[in-house]
């Protein structure tokens, strides 16, 4: 009898976007005041300690695998590692990544974005375009240098190259946005989980187990 079950719209995480819709520096200059003056002194640092910094854009099949490898040595040296949840191409996440990304260079919409210090990769992201839109997989940097911000000074120079390019219309960040990140999006909205009971009486169980949630969370917080 499907008129028995009972569907639930739970709220999950808040998500992000970028609309590619005008000039780099209308963009930037709506930002926060902070954001813009924390990258712009992480850009003199570098400079005045003569640090060369370049973004490199990899798309190429045959260059594909090894940007990927090179993105799970960054990310193994760092926290994730550390906890195991690190991406290698030799566990099944890294594989995934790598299978992904290779299909989808083959049409050209694989771009694998490396921020380079004195040649040396210290922050990566993992992207793939479709329709004009391009997500954000996976993004790592390497720890040794976090002083510097390597991961927002990539996401920096990812969003001027796009709006110079004007090749896609929306960023999309595959990410649970919190509070710091949002600064650097043009819109965010919340993800919604779908769940459907067939038992009325489960849904009413889990309706009471989330009110006590809620309370002692309230409860912790006050």
């Amino acid at each position: 009898d499907s008129g028995s079950w009972r569907v639930e719209k739970v709220e999950y995480e808040k998500t992000m976007n970028v609309n590619i819709n005008n000039d780099f520096n209308i963009f930037w200059t709506a930002r926060s005041k902070n954001l813009r003056k924390n990258i712009s002194r992480r850009l003199r640092h570098l400079e005045n300690e003569n640090i060369l910094y370049e973004m490199a854009i990899i798309t190429e099949p045959c260059q594909v695998q090894n940007s990927v490898e090179t993105y799970g040595r960054v990310e193994s040296d760092g926290w994730k590692g550390r906890s195991g949840s690190a991406i290698h191409l030799s566990n099944t996440q890294g594989k995934f990544y790598a299978d992904v990304l290779n299909k989808f260079s083959v049409s050209g919409d694989a771009r694998i974005f490396e921020l380079r210090f004195n040649g040396k990769v210290v922050a990566s992201r993992l992207c793939i375009v479709s329709n004009r839109i391009m997500i954000i997989l996976k993004t790592t940097y390497d720890e040794e240098y976090a002083q510097y911000g390597p991961g927002r000074i990539l996401l920096y120079l990812i969003l001027k190259e796009c709006f110079d390019k004007k090749d896609i219309d929306f960023i999309e960040f595959y990410t649970r946005a919190n509070t710091d990140q949002i600064q650097w999006c043009s819109n965010h909205r919340v993800i919604y989980h779908i769940n459907v009971y067939r038992y009325v009486i489960l849904y009413g169980l889990v309706s009471i187990w989330r009110s006590v949630l809620k309370l002692r969370n309230r409860v912790t917080a006050a």
